[in-house]
């Protein structure tokens, strides 16, 4: 399994390029002092500022690459945890604190189990605190009309109905920069939970799937996507636990879906936005068979539980994903953001709507 969904590469660096111009990394397997890391968080915020402003992050950039460098050489050891949670506890300006948050947290997912198990709560309780998806503004069609060039506009009035758009763009960009990051964490969340190895966390995970493809969020994917890359390392009774979990979702969704006559759901997905100067900005729908992405997990768990790989009873050939499918574009009033779809609980905790599983 690759421990870090969102950097590629290879998770250990020789200190063979330490002649490279930036910041110093400890010593492989060295832990990583409070100070250093604080040093490492403060030239992460002056990233961050960069990326707020530009509304985009360019992972081309020397500066950010030598950053993940040094990230990529860190050891989070039970000695630096307490020295890690106050620095990503640290006040910082939305998103920047969850882009800081986000690469700070990543050595975690190649720590020892017992260092990831001892973060959980901490990792946790941060994205609690400050990592809710928010949802965007909804504009009626009256609302729309100052964004929208009327018929026979001159010159003048087309630059500054696209001040007017600009202005909007500008209100809701750090809206899906924050998303974007909301989302990372939440995989980082996922993986590490998963890469605990303890009963609890599986319980609380799938439960956590099972709520989302149940309200419709794209998250349940993702969490699902986790338990099977992770399936290889599993040991018997941990895999025939999840595979008998598994199995009684698939047959839960595959009876109910049967019975809608339905092929396919729709899943939000609030990690990807659509920014639209003169309409609504939307979330990302996808369209999913659920019960096909379940039953390759069941059956990536089978040979380590000891269990049969099943098959679709029906024999029929599962329908192919639709993709994400953006809302129709050009009207304001067509669809509005879902209900409920920002500010909820984070992964980790129960919930009550909203796009957070």
């Amino acid at each position: 399994m690759r421990r870090l969904t969102t950097i590629s590469g290879s998770v250990l660096w020789t200190l063979a390029a330490a002649w490279l111009v930036g910041p110093a990394v400890p010593a492989g397997g060295q832990s990583i002092s409070q100070q250093e890391l604080t040093e490492q968080a403060q030239r992460l915020e002056k990233l961050g500022k960069l990326w707020l402003k530009a509304g985009v992050l360019d992972e081309t950039q020397e500066e950010y690459r030598d950053e993940i460098r040094a990230i990529k050489a860190i050891t989070i050891d039970e000695q630096s945890l307490t020295g890690l949670q106050a620095v990503v506890n640290t006040p910082r300006q939305d998103p920047i604190d969850l882009f800081v948050a986000d690469r700070l947290l990543r050595p975690l997912a190649w720590s020892k189990t017992e260092v990831i198990r001892k973060a959980l709560p901490m990792v946790k309780a941060f994205l609690k605190r400050v990592g809710k998806f928010q949802d965007l503004p909804f504009y009626s069609e009256e609302a729309l009309e100052k964004y929208r060039y009327p018929e026979g506009a001159t010159e003048t009035q087309k630059a500054f109905i696209d001040e007017q758009r600009k202005a909007k763009i500008e209100k809701e960009t750090p809206i899906k920069l924050h998303n974007e990051q909301v989302a990372d964490l939440q995989k980082l969340l996922f993986e590490l939970m998963v890469i605990a190895n303890d009963s609890h966390e599986d319980t609380e995970l799938f439960g956590l799937l099972k709520s989302a493809e149940s309200k419709g969020w794209w998250a349940y994917s993702q969490i699902a996507d986790t338990f099977r890359s992770e399936s290889k390392r599993m040991s018997i009774e941990r895999a025939k636990a999840l595979y008998e979990q598994f199995e009684r979702l698939w047959n839960e969704l595959r009876e109910d879906m049967e019975h809608k006559k339905l092929t396919q759901k729709e899943y939000v997905d609030q990690a990807n936005i659509v920014l639209r100067p003169a309409d609504n900005s939307t979330f990302t729908y996808v369209k999913d068979n659920p019960c096909p992405r379940l039953l390759r997990t069941i059956n990536h768990l089978a040979p380590m539980a000891r269990m049969p790989a099943l098959k679709d009873p029906s024999g029929k050939q599962p329908p192919q994903p639709g993709g994400k499918q953006p809302p129709t574009p050009g009207g304001g009033a067509k669809r509005p953001p879902p209900a409920g779809a920002g500010g909820t609980t984070p992964p980790g905790r129960a919930t009550k709507g909203g796009g957070n599983p």
